[in-house]
């Protein structure tokens, strides 16, 4: 791969063909996803036909309602929460849901199913002697890949 001083980077697709990715994506933009995301959710509980697009092509349905364009580095997938039924803490079972408190008068609480990360691990640098750069390369890359050392 040649290097360079831009934030463009080549990486492959599922089917394994190259891509060309603009890697830079600022606090900003982080900050935005936390308006979009309730934004989205609060659409989808009052618009079946958006909760429905938001299903078949989170990506499409953000960006067509929402004006937001999602990383194209990053796999987005929504599912439906509704009559989940999972394992509380507690050893409970319960159905995911908001649950308010007993007295109505508080703050509840949400119970919904964990969200899925899948982090790629990476493969070693053909040439061993080269793994601190690489290491130092990835890690400069860190505000796109999740728990890494830079955001």
């Amino acid at each position: 791969m040649k290097a360079s001083n831009d934030e463009t980077t080549l990486f492959g697709d599922d089917d394994g063909s190259p891509r060309e990715l603009n890697w830079s994506y600022t606090t900003d933009e982080i900050a935005r996803w936390n308006q979009i995301w309730p934004q989205a959710v609060s659409m989808a509980w009052t618009d079946d036909g958006f909760k429905k697009a938001l299903i078949e092509d989170a990506r499409g349905a953000l960006e067509r309602r929402l004006g937001y364009t999602f990383p194209a580095e990053i796999t987005l997938e929504v599912k439906d929460a509704t009559g989940f039924v999972g394992t509380t803490s507690s050893g409970e079972k319960a159905t995911a849901g908001y649950q308010p408190t007993d007295d109505g008068a508080g703050i509840g609480h949400w119970l919904v199913p964990a969200t899925n990360v899948t982090l790629w691990l990476p493969p070693a640098p053909e040439d061993m002697d080269l793994q601190a750069v690489a290491l130092a390369a990835y890690g400069t890359r860190g505000h796109i890949y999740p728990f890494t050392c830079c955001i």
